[in-house]
């Protein structure tokens, strides 16, 4: 048997909880991600409201920290 065979997790990793999670949101959408991000705010929305969290809007110009420009 190989060593990296061997150091196989018997159980699924937060990875591959991730992974099944983000297949079944696509599959209920249809792919549609935009459609999947609108429906989420319009359940996020009240909560937010509920709980009295505290709303962070997000930058409008790119942060350095997340460009793809390496």
């Amino acid at each position: 048997m190989n060593d990296s065979q061997s150091k196989l997790p018997d159980e699924p990793t937060a990875v591959d909880d991730v992974r099944r999670v983000r297949v079944k949101i696509a599959a209920a959408y249809g792919g549609d991600f935009l459609r999947h991000v609108e429906e989420t705010n319009r359940i996020v929305e009240p909560l937010i409201d509920q709980l009295g969290l505290r709303r962070i809007e997000p930058e409008k110009t790119p942060s350095r920290k997340t460009s793809a420009t390496g």
